[in-house]
């Protein structure tokens, strides 16, 4: 069954927009230990998060947003065993992700991460 792409420029989608779980890149070992669902508006950070994963044996799925992100958990609720967010994203910001996930599925281990941004006001 293939997903589709709802993604722009970087996802995991073959040439005709359907969503596919990526493959081992070279030098990638081979038993995968678990999947890893990465969150960030930022394709720098993908790719680099996806990198580092992949190198250690994970499985990983890219999401531009939370939009993306409900769609990859939708698609396929119960093969993620963890999700990396950004927490300040345009669209569906990781906050709202979060809180979304924890009323569909099934407790799922969260790390929240951030470059920036404000979340809240500092007085001055």
């Amino acid at each position: 069954m293939a997903l589709p792409c709802m993604c722009t420029s970087v996802c995991n989608c073959d040439e005709e927009g359907a969503f596919t779980p990526p493959r081992a890149a070279d030098g990638v070992k081979e038993q995968v230990m678990s999947r890893v669902l990465v969150v960030d508006d930022d394709p720098q950070i993908l790719r680099m998060l996806q990198m580092w994963l992949e190198r250690e044996g994970h499985e990983v799925f890219l999401a531009e947003d939370g939009h993306d992100a409900l769609n990859i958990v939708d698609w396929a609720p119960d093969c993620i065993d963890l999700m990396i967010t950004d927490i300040v994203m345009p669209e569906k910001e990781g906050l709202e992700l979060i809180m979304e996930l924890k009323r569909k599925v099934r407790p799922l281990p969260i790390i929240a991460i951030s470059g920036g941004g404000d979340l809240c006001p500092i007085p001055t």
